[in-house]
């Protein structure tokens, strides 16, 4: 029989400790103030270089920084954040200065977890670290899904057709994964091109009707690591076959 769960030890395992930053001022303060409120502790830097200064004495469950700042901007920030090995794993919520798509797409492609548009209410702050936090807490319990993501992000920002366009533009090798509510997707990419998809979740589920299901997907995670892929290739097409000829089926073309 499992031991039962202390009631404090649930309650500090709900709690964590925020490193935010933010060259303004009042905005920090309220996002702070906010923090504190939910119950999470917080440590604060009013650039990047403060915030790099900062981890070397602390090492905080997750970093909410915004983009502009002096001396070292958020941008640069997250980039030696995932280019050191002990902070590569970091999750990092992005503060932006517009919903500008190609702004998300450059956050995600430089490493963040989720992008969080200003002007934002403090609410809508709590709201996504929640998800960051409790997207990261599900990564460490399963194991099955590597931590240091090279490209990751929700797809409430991002769909899976727009992340497979990108690693078929960038001609990437290595793994996405996809999560959405206990169902979990793994695809195999080599030079940009799609090897192999599996529903973790259903081991029975063909690829076609794997993939289609996800493509379907309006909420989720997703998480790209680059690494060697040996398997065969089972799906015989292209990221832009697939997708530009998407049907009911799922009839695509084959590659020669």
């Amino acid at each position: 029989m499992p031991t039962p769960t202390h009631p404090l030890v649930e309650l500090l395992s709900d709690m964590a400790l925020v490193l935010l930053v933010d060259s303004d001022i009042p905005q920090l303060t309220a996002n702070a103030d906010a923090l504190l409120a939910a119950g999470h502790q917080v440590v604060t830097a009013i650039n990047g270089q403060e915030a790099i200064e900062e981890l070397d004495w602390n090492q905080p469950d997750v970093l909410i920084c915004a983009s502009s700042m002096p001396l070292v901007d958020g941008w640069e920030l997250v980039r030696q954040l995932r280019d050191d090995e002990r902070q590569r794993g970091l999750p990092v919520l992005f503060m932006g200065r517009s919903d500008d798509k190609e702004l998300r797409l450059a956050a995600f492609r430089n490493g963040v977890d989720d992008y969080l548009p200003k002007p934002f209410d403090s609410e809508e702050l709590v709201r996504r670290l929640d998800r960051v936090l409790g997207r990261s807490r599900v990564v460490e319990r399963a194991g099955a899904v590597p931590v240091a993501c090279d490209v990751q992000g929700r797809l409430e920002n991002f769909s899976s057709g727009a992340v497979m366009r990108l690693l078929a533009s960038e001609r990437k090798t290595g793994v996405l994964w996809l999560h959405r509510h206990g169902e979990r997707v793994r695809m195999s990419f080599r030079a940009g091109e799609p090897v192999r998809t599996e529903c973790s979740h259903d081991v029975s589920m063909d690829w076609r009707d794997c993939l289609a299901a996800v493509l379907g997907w309006s909420t989720g995670d997703f998480c790209f690591v680059e690494q060697i892929v040996r398997e065969d290739d089972e799906m015989r097409t292209t990221v832009v076959e697939l997708l530009d000829g998407i049907s009911p089926g799922l009839s695509c073309g084959r590659r020669a």
